[in-house]
C-alpha cells in the first residue's frame, strides 16, 4: 500500500486531505497489480520525482505542478513490471482509469477547452480535469501506459514513451444561460490523446570527482475540435468560438552530486538546473507560452531529509521570480 497525506496552511487554516492511495498485489516477478488513486505513469516526473524529498528542486516544471497540464494521479486500476531481453531491460505499465474531464467554462471562468485536475470545481473552457477523476463524467475509460528501456548493462539509460487517449466530454455541459438561441454543446464524443516522451542518464564522472544526472521529458496534448460558450463576456451576450486545443510541454534537468572531495559538507551537497517551457492553445482564454529557469542547490543531512535553496525565473506572457527555502523529508 502506498500513500501522501498532504497538510497545507493557508490564511489562517489547515488543511489536511490524502493527495493519492493506492494497492499492490505482487502476482510474479514480471507483473504487479495495482488499484486506486495512483500516481499517473504518463512518463517519470509524477511517479518517480514528485515526492518533495526525492524531487531536486523545490518547486515542479511546467505543465507538472499547478499548472496541471498532465495528470498527477489517476483513478483506476493497472499492471506494471519488467524484464530482461539479452542484455537490456524492458519496463511498462499499463492501466485503465476514470480519466480527465473537458471544462465547459460553467464553474470558473475562462478555462473552456482544459482538461481539468483539480478536485475543486474548475470551468477552464477545453481544460481537462484530472484530479475530478474519483467520478467520472461519462461511460468511456481512459486508456494508457508506458514503455521504457534500459539499453546498457549497468541501467545509466533509460528511453521511455508513453500515451493516453480518452472520450473526455459529457453530453451537457455545465452552461445555464437564458435569452440566447445558442445550444448548449454536446461535448460527449470529444477526446483528448496525451502522448510524449522520457529519459534518464546517471553516470559517474571522475574529472568532476562527482556524479551527472540528466533527466528530461516531452509531453504533448491534443483535444477534438469543439465549440464553447463564452458567457463572461461584460455586454451580457452569450457567443461561441473555438481553437486549435493542443498543448505541448517539456523540461530538461540536470544535476552534478558532490562525492570524491575531502570536506565533508562538500560531498553532501548538489547542485541542480533545470529549463522548462509551456505553451497551451492560441486563442484560447488559458493561451500560455512561458519558459521557466531554475537553479537550486541541496544539502543532504541524510538520504532520505535534505535542505534545499533555490532561483527561479519565467519570462513569456508571465514574467515573475522567487527564491525558495525547502526542507523535505521523506519516511
Amino acid at each position: 500500500m502506498e500513500s501522501e497525506l498532504e497538510i497545507k496552511s493557508d490564511r489562517g487554516k489547515t488543511h489536511i486531505k490524502v493527495g493519492y492511495v493506492d494497492v499492490s498485489f505482487i502476482v510474479n516477478k514480471f507483473m504487479t497489480i495495482q488499484a486506486g488513486n495512483f500516481l499517473t505513469p504518463l512518463g517519470t516526473y509524477q511517479e518517480r520525482l514528485h515526492p518533495m524529498w526525492i524531487n531536486k528542486l523545490p518547486d515542479f516544471p511546467l505543465g507538472f505542478g499547478h499548472d496541471d497540464l498532465l495528470p498527477i494521479t489517476e483513478t483506476g486500476a493497472g499492471i506494471r513490471g519488467g524484464f530482461s531481453v539479452l542484455k537490456s531491460k524492458l519496463n511498462y505499465a499499463l492501466f485503465v482509469s476514470n480519466g480527465p474531464q473537458l471544462s465547459d467554462g460553467g464553474h470558473i471562468p475562462r478555462t473552456e477547452g482544459m482538461l481539468l485536475y483539480e478536485d475543486e470545481d474548475t470551468s477552464l473552457f477545453g481544460f481537462l480535469n484530472f484530479r475530478q477523476n474519483y467520478r467520472d463524467n461519462n461511460s468511456n475509460k481512459a486508456m494508457g501506459g508506458r514503455i521504457g528501456i534500459l539499453p546498457f548493462p549497468n541501467s545509466s539509460l533509460e528511453l521511455g514513451v508513453w500515451a493516453e487517449s480518452a472520450i473526455v466530454g459529457a453530453k451537457y455541459g455545465a452552461h445555464t444561460h437564458s435569452g440566447s438561441s445558442l445550444d448548449v454543446p454536446d461535448y460527449s464524443k470529444v477526446r483528448s490523446r496525451l502522448y510524449g516522451f522520457d529519459f534518464s542518464y546517471l553516470t559517474k564522472v571522475s574529472f568532476l570527482k562527482g556524479m551527472i544526472d540528466i533527466k528530461g521529458q516531452w509531453n504533448k496534448i491534443k483535444t477534438d475540435y469543439a465549440k464553447y460558450l463564452n458567457t463572461y463576456d461584460t455586454s451580457g451576450v452569450v457567443w461561441s468560438y473555438s481553437f486549435a486545443n493542443h498543448s505541448v510541454d517539456y523540461y530538461a534537468q540536470c544535476s552534478y552530486r558532490l562525492f570524491s572531495f575531502e570536506n565533508n559538507i562538500i560531498n553532501k551537497s548538489d547542485i541542480c538546473f533545470r529549463y522548462s517551457y509551456m505553451k497551451t492553445p492560441k486563442g484560447s482564454l488559458w493561451e500560455k507560452d512561458i519558459k521557466q529557469y531554475t537553479l537550486g542547490i541541496n544539502y543532504w543531512l541524510n538520504w532520505h531529509s535534505v535542505l534545499k535553496l533555490a532561483f527561479r525565473m519565467e519570462t513569456g506572457n508571465r514574467e515573475r521570480q522567487a527564491i525558495f527555502l525547502q526542507w523535505a523529508m521523506g519516511f
